[in-house]
């Protein structure tokens, strides 16, 4: 089974000059991502975690996998590293986006491994947590024997992809949200395609949901310690928390925006409430722009804490 290793997508020895301003997401990443690189070439585990956040995720879209939290991601790691003998990256198509405390890192990478060239696209999404900008969501691509950076990377191969979709538990969207009162560009963006969500969950029309999301979209459930990837599964899950909910409808009592295209999130705090039962928690979603404008939902993450109501 052929796998690449986040280390080699990530140790070039240039990061082809995209300094740009002292506010721009390139100056903001840049030293993070050489940083990131040095780490994991000397194998530095440990400094690395505080460039993660706790509940981490990784894509592998090749091998339809998802790894959650550091120390699973470490793992994957160590093991690619030994697969591909330590061997460096040539990066192309470096770009960094983003704003407000979410900002999107990727790149075309190609890598020889003893005459076997692996290559493919990699994307690492950056959010803010207490005050300094982690890891939250990063996916990457591997494909074998292609020679040069400047190929298409946004062509997909034999529906592999199209299998990789999630979606959140219904009692975050069983209701009609209350849009807290922003005006930003974020919160015009999203407001709407979250009621759109919203009401596809409510009425089980899992067809519509499945378009809302991005291929790679995974989704955390802190309380289970797991992370989703694939609608079945998802779905699934979506399904099993309606039966426990019932027909109540969730409220919500704190909600944010924030991010600048091409990469926004959408938080809140929510609450449902069943004759015996207080569900609560809060809830993250990011969403990322394709390239043909539309947004999608590329992770999301919820916890749950239920009280018996006396």
């Amino acid at each position: 089974m052929s796998r690449i290793v986040l280390s080699a997508l990530l140790l070039a020895v240039s990061v082809n000059g995209h300094m740009g301003s002292a506010t721009s997401p390139a100056a903001t990443l840049l030293p993070l991502v050489k940083e990131y690189q040095r780490l994991i070439y000397d194998g530095d585990y440990e400094g690395l975690r505080e460039l993660y956040h706790p509940h981490a995720v990784l894509v592998v879209s090749n091998e339809k996998k998802v790894l959650y939290r550091p120390k699973e991601i470490f793992k994957h790691i160590r093991e690619s590293r030994k697969k591909i003998h330590n061997a460096r990256s040539e990066l192309a198509k470096e770009t960094y986006s983003g704003d407000g405390g979410v900002l999107i890192y990727e790149n075309r990478y190609l890598i020889n491994d003893n005459g076997k060239d692996l290559y493919g696209p990699y994307r690492a999404i950056w959010i803010k947590y207490h005050g300094r900008y982690v890891i939250y969501h990063e996916e990457y691509d591997q494909r074998v024997n292609k020679k040069e950076l400047n190929y298409d990377a946004t062509k997909k191969d034999d529906g592999t992809d199209s299998a990789m979709q999630r979606a959140i538990l219904s009692l975050l969207f069983v209701g009609i949200a209350v849009l807290a009162d922003d005006t930003s560009k974020a919160a015009l963006t999203l407001a709407p395609l979250i009621k759109k969500y919203q009401e596809y969950i409510y009425a089980g029309n899992y067809d519509d949901l499945k378009d809302l999301y991005d291929p790679h979209a995974i989704l955390v459930v802190v309380a289970k310690n797991k992370a989703f990837l694939g609608h079945k599964a998802i779905f699934d899950e979506i399904k099993d928390t309606r039966k426990k909910v019932g027909s109540a409808k969730s409220e919500f009592i704190t909600e944010s925006f924030t991010g600048s295209p091409p990469v926004l999130q959408y938080e809140n705090t929510w609450k449902v409430v069943t004759d015996e039962i207080e569900y609560s928690g809060p809830y993250k979603a990011i969403w990322t722009q394709n390239k043909d404008g539309q947004w999608k939902i590329i992770h999301e993450e919820y916890a749950e804490h239920a009280r018996r109501r006396k």
